[in-house]
C-alpha cells in the first residue's frame, strides 16, 4: 500500500467511508475475470482489503458482500485462498445474525466458500455449506442455485471417489440446468461427466463430453474454463499415450493460466507435464516440476493436490534412489490423507510406502503397512486386494527366510 496516497490520507483522516466508496466502486469496475482486471486488483490488494475491514467493522453487510462477490475470482485465482476463506467465513457468521434477512444475497458467497472448502480439503464443511444452500435455493425456487448446489455436491462426491452418487448429482443438476437452459452449469457438468467416463475406461465419450463443454465455454468467453478444458482434453491424451498431444493441450491451458496469473491451475498443469516427462525417462525434469508445483499447493493451502504430488515426488525420489526423502514424502501424503479421510488413498500411499520398505530389506516396517493396506482394499477396493496380498504374502515369506 502507498501510505502517501492521497486514498490512504482520505482513510486516516477519518473519511472513511469515502476511502470505502471509492474502493469498492473500484472493485466492481475491475470485476471480470480477465488478466487485466486481476492485476489492477493485485496492484490495489492492500487498499482493498482494509476497506473491507473498515465496512465489516460497522456491519455494513451488504458492502462487504458486494466486496467479495466483485474480487472472489481475483483471490481464488491469484491463491488467496487464506484470506478470501476468512473473509467469507466472516461475511456468513455476519448474516446469521439477520436470521434469514439475507439468505438470498449470501447463497453466492455461502457457493465459493464451499468451493474453497472442497478445494482446500475441508469435505465436511463444504458438504454443509451445500446443504445449507440447496434449503435456501430450495426455498427461495432459485433453479440456477439449486443447478450449481447439486454440481457441487457432484463434486464432493466425485472427490472422495462415490462415483454412483456424484453422477446422481451431475445427472440432477444436469435435468435442472437443460430445463432452463443454464449454460455455465451445463458447461460444468459436462466436463465433469467426462472424468466418470474417462474414469470408467470410455475415452470415446470422455472425448464427447470434454468438447461439448470447451465448444459452450468457449462461446461463454470465461478463459479460467477454457484453460480447464484445454487441460481435461491434455489428460485425455495423456491416458491414452498420447503424450505429444497431451503437451499441446496442456501448453495452451498454461499459456491462458499464467497470463490469468492462474496458480492452481498452473500447478495441475505442471503437474501432468511432470507425469509426461517422467514416463519419458526424464526423472530429474519431472522431479523439479513436481516440487514447484508442491510449493504451490503449500502456498494455498490445497491438501488434496499436495497429496497427490507428494505421492508422484515420492515415486520419483525412489526411483533416483533417493530413500530418505521418497520415505518423507510418503509419510507426509499418507498424513494429508487421513486429516481429508480419503481411506482410498491412505492405502495406495501405505502400499508405496511398503514396497519401498521392502527394497530397502526393512521387512517387519513393511508388513505393518502391507496389512493395513490389504485391510483397506478388503473394504474399499477389492480390485486391488489380489497384487496387494501377493506381495505381503512374499514380505511374509522374506521374513520367515530371514
Amino acid at each position: 500500500m502507498d501510505h502517501n496516497s492521497a486514498y490512504f490520507h482520505m482513510y486516516r483522516q477519518g473519511k472513511k467511508d469515502m476511502y470505502v466508496n471509492h474502493f469498492l466502486a473500484f472493485a466492481e469496475k475491475y470485476s471480470q475475470p480477465i488478466p487485466e482486471h486481476y492485476q489492477a486488483l493485485e496492484n490495489k490488494h492492500e487498499d482493498l482489503i482494509l476497506a473491507i475491514n473498515y465496512a465489516y467493522a460497522e456491519k455494513k453487510l451488504d458492502v462487504v458482500r458486494r466486496f467479495l462477490l466483485a474480487i472472489g475470482d481475483y483471490l481464488y485465482v491469484r491463491g488467496y485462498w487464506q484470506e478470501y476463506h476468512e473473509w467469507l467465513t466472516r461475511v456468513i457468521l455476519l448474516s446469521d445474525e439477520y436470521d434469514d434477512e439475507y439468505d438470498d444475497e449470501i447463497i453466492d458467497l455461502t457457493a465459493e466458500m464451499a468451493d474453497l472448502a472442497r478445494d482446500s480439503g475441508d469435505y465436511n464443511l463444504a458438504n454443509q455449506l451445500c446443504e445449507r444452500n440447496l434449503n435456501i435455493c430450495k426455498k427461495l425456487a432459485d433453479e440456477k442455485g439449486i443447478a450449481d448446489t447439486l454440481y457441487s455436491l457432484g463434486r464432493l462426491a466425485h472427490n472422495i471417489n462415490d462415483y454412483t452418487k456424484a453422477n446422481e448429482f451431475y445427472q440432477k443438476g444436469m435435468e435442472i440446468a437443460t430445463t432452463i437452459n443454464y449454460r455455465p452449469a451445463i458447461a460444468n457438468i459436462l466436463h465433469r461427466l467426462g472424468m466418470l467416463a474417462k474414469k470408467d475406461g470410455d475415452y470415446e465419450k470422455t472425448l464427447e463430453f470434454y468438447q461439448q463443454s470447451l465448444a459452450i465455454r468457449q462461446e461463454l468467453g470465461i478463459e479460467v474454463s477454457i484453460s480447464q478444458s484445454f487441460h481435461a482434453l491434455g489428460t485425455l491424451s495423456l491416458t491414452r499415450k498420447n503424450y505429444s498431444d497431451a503437451l499441446q493441450w496442456f501448453d495452451q491451458s498454461l499459456v491462458i493460466k499464467r497470463k490469468l496469473g492462474y496458480k492452481v491451475g498452473i500447478s495441475d498443469t505442471l503437474q501432468n507435464m511432470a507425469i509426461i516427462e517422467k514416463k519419458e525417462g526424464h526423472d530429474e525434469k519431472a522431479y523439479l516440476l513436481s516440487l514447484e508445483c508442491l510449493d504451490i499447493n503449500r502456498k494455498i493451502g490445497r491438501k488434496g493436490a499436495m497429496s497427490v504430488t507428494l505421492n508422484n515426488l515420492a515415486m520419483i525420489a525412489k526411483k533416483l534412489g533417493k530413500y530418505d526423502e521418497s520415505e518423507n514424502f510418503y509419510k507426509q501424503a499418507i498424513e494429508i490423507g487421513e486429516q481429508l479421510g480419503n481411506i482410498v488413498k491412505v492405502g495406495l500411499r501405505k502400499f508405496n510406502l511398503a514396497l519401498l520398505y521392502e527394497k530397502q530389506n526393512r521387512l517387519e516396517e513393511s508388513l505393518v503397512l502391507l496389512e493395513q493396506s490389504v485391510e483397506i482394499a478388503q473394504q474399499k477396493q477389492p480390485a486391488k486386494l489380489t497384487a496387494r496380498q501377493e506381495v505381503l504374502n512374499r514380505v511374509r515369506t522374506k521374513l520367515i527366510q530371514h
